[in-house]
Parts: structure tokens; C-alpha cells; sequence
């Protein structure tokens, strides 16, 4: 694989981060209105559960990578990231949606934390 294909898997890696966020933004009233929730920022904690589920991903991807490998790793987290996106769409309550949210969070936790070092594998020095 050459320099440019390079970058551009690993751009498109972590492009899943931002994604997994912004795509619930426009959804939040929605959400207040399918689960009938009264309090007007209660929807806002799929936010904070995703980026607690990141958060905490990331300590526990890093050594899982370190020890079985970078792609058995993110594979894995690439596929709680998706069976958790599809538990989101068929949430029968805004718990389940909760729940659903930290796994997708926790599993892109393993492309943020494998694409970083993914890179310092590869290059060295100014070049990483």
C-alpha cells in the first residue's frame, strides 16, 4: 500500500469518530418525541454515554491491540460499532438507546485508538 492509500484508510478510519457523533445531533428532538421524554435535555445524554464509552474503549482497546493485534481489534471494535448502530435503530426504550450508544462508543474507541497506532507502526519521527 502506498503513502496515499495510506492515509486516506486511515482518514477514513477515524472519520467514524465525528461521525458516530454528529449523526445523533439533528435526531435529538425526534428522540424526545419517540420516547416521550419531558425533560428537554434528557436526549443530549446519547452524547455524553457515547463519549463515555469512548473514553473508557480507549483503555481497554489499546492493550487488546498490544496483545492479539491491531486488525483482530479493530474488526472487533468496527463490529460492536455496528450490531450496537443497529440495536440503536430497533431501541424499544430510551435505556436501550443509552446502552446501545456507550457500545458504539465503545467500539470506536478501537479505530481512534488502532489508526493512531497503526501510524507510529508504520513511521517514525517527523514522519508520524
Amino acid at each position: 500500500m502506498g503513502f496515499p492509500e495510506f492515509v486516506v484508510v486511515i482518514a477514513s478510519i477515524m472519520a467514524l469518530n465525528p461521525l458516530a457523533m454528529d449523526m445523533m445531533l439533528p435526531a435529538l428532538p425526534n428522540i424526545r418525541s419517540a420516547f416521550a421524554i419531558a425533560e428537554a435535555n434528557r436526549p443530549q445524554m446519547v452524547l455524553s454515554i457515547f463519549l463515555v464509552g469512548f473514553g473508557v474503549g480507549q483503555f481497554v482497546m489499546g492493550p487488546l491491540s498490544d496483545r492479539f493485534g491491531r486488525r483482530p481489534v479493530l474488526l472487533g471494535g468496527m463490529t460492536v460499532y455496528t450490531i450496537a448502530g443497529l440495536l440503536a435503530i430497533m431501541a424499544p426504550s430510551f435505556e436501550t438507546l443509552l446502552l446501545a450508544r456507550a457500545l458504539q462508543g465503545l467500539g470506536t474507541a478501537a479505530t481512534r485508538v488502532i489508526a493512531t497506532s497503526i501510524v507510529r507502526d508504520c513511521y517514525a519521527g517527523r514522519r508520524a
